[in-house]
């Protein structure tokens, strides 16, 4: 028979597989980034499940037939290596999450690799079972080294904890220190009650369920990733944006000094030969500034003409069919070549009747004046948020156009209206014309003589990308990633544990992603890092970095745009005016009062 303390310990490890299979089930059908700690933590709840299935098989094998054979000696040893693989896998957990060096995931792949095969060379330690009163007693070496190993890693843990007492408050080691206060109680409960030998598998069960619960997000990191990518390219765009305009300018500076030089010069009325040569130093500056004007900025265009028509259509198509349009033009002693970027959206917004004629205006007139040689059609693209700037540029070893006929062409009197663009649409162009119809359309053209013979047409033009329909998933990234984008932050710098409850839980009321530190170093090292908090609260006499030190370091961080407002016990005018004369934003006063606080993250909204 069965007693009844056995049917309870086998009614709570059956509850307790079942929550273990649910946890299973959540996790792994979840979608996910395998990142090392959901690696490590995916291996610790199979490990749970199984070794309770087995501690639950064992249990109930051994209450109808107390004998010792192949198979209990097997559910035993099984049953011991898996609570090992536990331990070891949670240690390794607390070290992932501790450390701040960024191993790679081959790394602790091979760890984790060995501890596998570690477990099997286990199956060879012996272990004791004996029937004693029609009870199994459990004695032997694999037993001892589940102990000792358990020991080893608890005070593992207690000094990565102590180690980062820093960030104790952090959610991600409640189930470290979980962990160590229940084990020191299950050992007690267990030492008094010996029949409770299901308690491991509870453990593992209750320290599985926190670490669901606090284990980083990896939706919510990839999309913090992913708006880091987009703001870093912005900012290389912008960067680039801030250089071109910078270099255009320096280089109208100079043209203009070279015009005043030539201007003074001539008036010199200098012989035939200065004459002859200051005539060529004047078409090499007619030329440039001509180019230079050409040239465009995306800031200073974007979408500007896009709404001249929203027709879709496919720009690789296009291109290539135009290409083979002209491929049979050319004359067999002139190689044509196309060579278009592999980056190209797939569709675009725009009008693909004008730019095939634009297009096809061009390479003809590359056709037509090049006898041998080449003539070289290249498509290039930038993409910036939903627009694609495409690249276009012909060119030829033909005869050249001289720079009083590219002034002809560049000439910006007598513009065509829209009107007189659609009227001629089955009409042969010419460069001036196609020109007109490429500033219609917003885009640039710009033609520039090669240096060895022949001429380069550069055409600039934006167009809208077509959005490819997203996915429920995809709309939700976009949702989740938008929100982080306009989700607002704020840092507390602060000893005093009673400054940060209070500031700290009107914040979040108040929308805000808050962060605290009991030392101004990390906080500043994330500012310089690019870490972006709209507002800090900083004491105004901290350790080592003082608030008015550290409002003096921040100014010299690039881009920061943050409002800091310092916690301050003095209320007399003087030292007021020394603060915010200093540059912070505003003074919270001790005692810190709620709705001073949230007043203050209210104005800067």
């Amino acid at each position: 028979m069965i007693n009844s303390v056995v049917i309870q310990v086998i009614s709570i490890n059956i509850l307790n597989l079942f929550m273990l299979a649910l946890l299973n089930i959540f996790y792994f059908l979840k979608p996910r980034i395998n990142r090392i700690e959901h690696v490590i933590f995916g291996r610790m709840i199979l490990c749970s499940f199984f070794g309770s299935m087995i501690g639950l098989f064992f249990g109930i094998l051994t209450s109808i037939y107390p004998i010792v054979n192949f198979i209990t000696v097997f559910l035993e040893k099984t049953y011991n290596i898996l609570v090992i693989d536990w331990i070891l896998l949670l240690s390794l957990y607390t070290f992932v999450i501790s450390t701040s060096k960024n191993y790679e995931n081959g790394f602790f792949n091979r760890i984790l690799n060995n501890i596998l095969v570690g477990s099997l060379i286990l199956y060879l330690v012996p272990v004791n079972i004996e029937v004693v009163e029609n009870k199994i007693l459990v004695t032997g070496i694999l037993l001892d080294l589940t102990y000792i190993i358990s020991a080893v890693v608890m005070v593992f843990n207690m000094i990565m904890i102590f180690k980062n007492i820093k960030h104790i408050r952090e959610k991600k080691y409640v189930p470290i220190y979980s962990m160590i206060i229940l084990s020191i109680l299950f050992i007690g409960v267990q030492a008094a009650n010996p029949d409770f030998n299901y308690l491991n598998s509870l453990l593992g069960m209750i320290i599985g369920y926190l670490m669901y619960f606090t284990i980083e997000n990896p939706d919510v990191k990839m999309i913090e990733e992913l708006v880091k990518v987009q703001k870093l390219s912005e900012k290389t765009n912008n960067d680039k944006s801030n250089f071109v305009y910078t270099v255009s300018e320096d280089i109208q500076n100079r043209l203009n000094n070279a015009e005043i030089v030539y201007n003074n010069v001539m008036s010199l009325k200098p012989n035939d030969d200065i004459v002859r040569e200051m005539k060529e130093l004047k078409e090499v500056i007619v030329g440039a500034r001509n180019m230079l004007n050409s040239a465009i900025g995306i800031s200073d265009n974007d979408s500007k003409h896009l709404g001249l028509t929203n027709n879709k259509y496919n720009i690789s198509l296009l291109l290539d069919s135009i290409y083979a349009s002209k491929k049979n033009e050319v004359n067999s002693n002139t190689e044509f070549r196309l060579n278009i970027t592999d980056d190209l959206p797939k569709e675009l917004y725009g009008d693909s009747i004008k730019i095939k004629q634009i297009l096809n205006t061009i390479i003809d007139n590359s056709i037509k004046y090049t006898e041998k040689g080449f003539i070289e059609f290249r498509v290039n693209s930038i993409i910036k948020n939903n627009i694609c700037r495409l690249i276009m540029t012909v060119e030829d070893s033909g005869k050249g156009i001289d720079i009083f006929k590219q002034n002809e062409i560049m000439s910006n009197s007598n513009d065509l209206t829209k009107d007189d663009i659609e009227s001629l649409n089955d009409k042969n162009l010419n460069l001036k014309v196609v020109r007109k119809m490429i500033s219609i359309i917003g885009g640039t053209f710009i033609i520039d003589n090669n240096k060895y013979g022949g001429t380069t047409v550069n055409i600039s033009l934006d167009q809208k990308i077509v959005e490819d329909k997203k996915t429920k998933e995809e709309k939700q990234i976009a949702k989740y990633s938008e929100e982080l984008k306009n989700q607002k932050t704020c840092a507390i710098i602060s000893m005093n544990k009673e400054y940060i409850k209070v500031i700290k839980g009107v914040s979040k009321k108040a929308g805000f992603k808050v962060f605290d530190f009991n030392v101004c170093k990390e906080a500043l090292d994330n500012i310089r890092n690019s870490i972006k908090y709209d507002v800090i609260f900083i004491d105004e006499y901290m350790e080592k970095i003082d608030a008015r030190s550290f409002i003096n370091k921040v100014k010299e961080v690039e881009n920061f745009n943050g409002k800091v407002i310092v916690i301050s016990k003095f209320k007399d005018i003087k030292n007021k005016k020394e603060l915010l004369g200093l540059g912070f934003s505003n003074i919270l006063y001790i005692p810190i009062d709620k709705k001073d606080v949230l007043s203050k993250l209210e104005n800067l909204k």
